[in-house]
């Protein structure tokens, strides 16, 4: 009977349940046709309801009590497209409204109304972090044009690095950014030498240049060396430019280090060499612990917590949240070779590991 109703001009195919169901005001059970159907006009619709009624008798060989037209997508199927008799019959008891049918202009509508409403939904929940980036990166701006003039101006590089370190300080404080320092020894206990600190984001240098003492030299890629804005900020800041593919070239950079190490200063190594979106470390590069070794000066590793959180690699919408930089016991190689130089590297990294909260 369903079959054969679905074949009618004008009722949608598959879309048509036909039930038993009690009528409240006799008591008797009576027999209903719900069928699917586009049709708004009423002459129409009443021919379709005459030719069910006498397909009904053909078929049943009696009368059927009621015809149900309704709106497409009022009859319920099953997941794999089965007519669900008894739900049908429960919403039809409940007071189906069968001469309800949506034009296909006003279902658009309402379609793109709903996609509209949707995307204006997904705009206004991001729109607090949207508001935050554009400060974060205006505050950028206004502290980072006067630090790069200051830094090119100043005399000495201890005011230099003193300027860096305030406006660092005073970034992460205006950008609502938590910075907290948990160390080994006491302040002040810090031994000139090497620092080795794990690499998450592009904030981990600002991190550790407000976090520790200085001055600190960065050790820094030799590709830096060609971009005009960074470059001049980071030599007169007293970085060290490195290459990683010229043996002979990273030779001289070890016997550069040494001396510089020699002399007092501080270097700060990212031994991962760059960073990426997943959580954990990276392969440690030689350069911080043969730099140790062979110069038999202490090395500190450094755990930068939260960086990753604030701008992840290849993300350039930062969000608020919380650094903590885990500043080690200083460690030293067990022999100034190569040998020394691995052992060195291999605890390094597992206090690294054990301090970072990724």
């Amino acid at each position: 009977m369903e079959r054969a109703v679905g074949e009618i001009t004008g009722i949608r195919k598959g879309c048509v349940a036909v039930f038993g169901g009690g009528d409240p005001r006799s008591g008797t059970e009576r027999i209903v046709v719900m069928a699917e159907t586009k049709e708004r006009d009423p002459v129409r619709r009443a021919d379709l309801e005459r030719s069910i009624h006498a397909l009904a008798e053909t078929h049943l060989g009696a009368p059927i009590d009621q015809v149900a037209l309704c709106p497409p997508h009022t009859v319920l199927k099953t997941s794999s497209g089965k007519i669900r008799r008894a739900a049908n019959r429960e919403q039809f008891e409940r007071g189906l409204d069968t001469s309800r049918v949506r034009s296909p202009r006003l279902t658009l509508s309402l379609i793109t109304l709903h996609a509209l409403l949707r995307t204006l939904g997904e705009r206004l929940r991001t729109l607090p972090r949207t508001l935050y980036s554009g400060y974060v990166w205006l505050l950028f701006l206004l502290l980072g044009l006067p630090l790069w003039l200051g830094v090119l101006l100043l005399p000495g590089r201890r005011m230099r690095w003193r300027l860096a370190r305030m406006a660092a300080r005073g970034f992460a404080g205006l950008s609502g950014i938590a910075l907290h320092v948990e160390r080994a020894g006491k302040p002040g206990d810090e031994t000139p030498g090497v620092i080795a600190a794990n690499h998450a984001s592009y904030i981990d240098g600002l991190a550790l240049t407000a976090a520790l003492p200085g001055p600190l030299c960065f050790v820094v890629k030799d590709e830096l060396r060609t971009n005009p804005v960074l470059r001049p900020l980071l030599q007169r800041l007293g970085c060290e430019f490195v290459s990683r593919g010229d043996k002979r070239a990273v030779a001289a950079d070890v016997e550069r280090l040494k001396r510089r190490a020699a002399a007092g200063e501080t270097l700060l190594f990212f031994p991962e060499g760059t960073f990426v979106a997943q959580p954990g470390l990276l392969p440690f590069r030689m350069g911080a612990f043969v730099t140790a070794a062979m110069g038999q000066l202490p090395l500190t590793p450094v755990t930068v917590n939260g960086s990753r959180a604030i701008l992840p690699a290849e993300h350039w919408s930062p969000r608020r949240g919380r650094l903590l930089i885990v500043v080690g016991e200083p460690l030293r190689a067990t022999s100034a070779d190569w040998q020394g130089a691995v052992e060195l590297r291999g605890r390094c990294r597992e206090m690294i590991q054990t301090a970072l909260e990724e």
